[in-house]
């Protein structure tokens, strides 16, 4: 039997799967796929350093004949550490499909590897509009014990939660002697999830559950991408290594005020942003520009331009001619010649204004499959034992797929978020399971 190696696993990405790959990137993973490959200052297996302008030299005055001039200064940068955010998936393969030939094994394995990249592809854009905090969904209410229930809150509720998916969590909030981000209970699988409600049972949920805590993949809690919530922000927290209540041209334009989208709360951020970036700039970056919403936000756009739509009083409608099929629907939407994108990972009451060159994804390793020690082939066994070490190896293998980056900004303040968006009498996505 020929040998089977990571080589030959390679080849089962690259000269078979890439372009079925390729077409599963752009249809599941929007965001991930518009935005670019970042520059950084140094380079590393654990991160990058990215240099921005902190402040200007402001060593000037307007001076009287003989006069004196000004003392002297320099301008001051700020240094951004982004450190790489570690994701890996796995997948068990049966002893009897190693043991074919290497031929055969690659025909097997294309569908599973092929079905694993979109799955990671999935997560990875999910977690492009998180905040660091891998969250998967946030407790409304729970029932603890054997098969206890948790329903998940709004703008996702289960969504995101996969049957048998293995969770944590963690607490959102101080409470019952727990600080943010401690681990409360064990491991959790889902074995069950009723959509419209957003009830999910697991096989176990512990006691002391509150509102508000969070729920994520198993162990991973604060390791996941530093998304669009954490980096469009206007808060005064730590952002990668730069307090931005001292610099406060790293936060940016935030409309928290609630309410359903306006073409009026779009043109009042659209202007404010100019007061920050200066007019001229908007102006020349505007092709770089793009409204960034998830359907439903869509759906409340179009119908501002809809007088049929619940709390619209306008007239305007498609042109059609007598030559023309009848069409009152709109294939295209803009504002302010904005490109608008839908994504449905992005949260149903929020919306994006964003200049693509100014977010950048950092990435040391694109997800590929690795060695694991010991084992040149790429596969490992898997071990069956028991806290005692008392037990024996799966007649099984184990391959993983990793890869290691994250989002970042070098300047944030280009950038709008809208949040509490009204959602009521359109489209919505958390009715809709994964």
């Amino acid at each position: 039997m020929a040998a089977f190696d990571t080589t030959e696993l390679t080849k089962v990405i690259r000269e078979v799967l890439d372009p079925r790959v390729r077409d599963l990137f752009n249809r599941s993973a929007i965001l991930w796929n518009l935005l670019t490959q970042g520059k950084a200052k140094e380079t590393n297996p654990r991160g990058v350093r990215v240099v921005g302008l902190a402040s200007p030299n402001v060593s000037m005055l307007w001076f009287a004949e003989g006069g004196k001039y000004p003392a002297g200064g320099r301008r001051t940068f700020a240094s951004m550490t982004v450190l790489y955010r570690r994701f890996a998936i796995a997948s068990r393969l049966t002893r009897d499909t190693l043991e074919n030939k290497a031929e055969a094994i690659i025909d097997t394995l294309k569908d599973d590897v092929r079905e694993s990249t979109k799955q990671a592809m999935v997560e990875m854009n999910q977690q492009s509009y998180k905040d660091g905090s891998a969250v998967k969904g946030v407790v409304s209410a729970s029932t603890s014990g054997a098969n206890g229930t948790i329903t998940f809150a709004l703008p996702f509720r289960a969504r995101q939660i996969f049957r048998e998916g293995r969770y944590n969590v963690y607490a959102g909030s101080v409470h019952d002697g727990f600080a943010i981000g401690d681990l409360i209970g064990t491991v959790m699988t889902a074995t069950a999830k009723v959509e419209t409600t957003g009830v999910v049972t697991f096989d176990t949920v512990p006691a002391n559950l509150a509102a508000g805590d969070i729920v994520t993949w198993e162990g991973s809690f604060g390791r996941g991408l530093h998304g669009l919530d954490y980096i469009v922000s206007n808060a005064t927290t730590d952002y990668f290594g730069i307090d931005r209540s001292v610099l406060s041209q790293y936060r940016s334009i935030v409309d928290s005020s609630g309410g359903d989208l306006s073409v009026a709360k779009l043109n009042k951020v659209l202007f404010q942003i100019k007061y920050l970036k200066g007019a001229d700039q908007h102006k020349a970056r505007i092709d770089s520009f793009m409204i960034l919403s998830s359907p439903s936000q869509a759906n409340r756009y179009v119908n501002i331009a809809d007088p049929t739509a619940a709390g619209t009083g306008t007239s305007l409608r498609r042109n059609t001619s007598l030559r023309d099929p009848l069409d009152l629907g709109y294939m295209k939407y803009s504002f302010q010649g904005i490109e608008w994108v839908e994504d449905t990972d992005c949260p149903d009451d929020t919306l994006y204004m964003l200049n693509r060159e100014s977010i950048n994804k950092f990435s040391y390793k694109d997800l590929g499959i690795v060695p694991l020690v010991g084992n040149e082939s790429g596969i490992a066994p898997i071990p069956g034992f028991d806290n005692t070490g008392v037990g024996s190896y799966f007649d099984a293998g184990l391959y993983v797929m990793t890869a290691k980056c994250d989002f970042a900004s070098p300047d944030p303040g280009q950038n709008i978020k809208l949040t509490n968006l009204g959602t009521s009498g359109v489209a919505v996505g958390y009715l809709i399971g994964n």
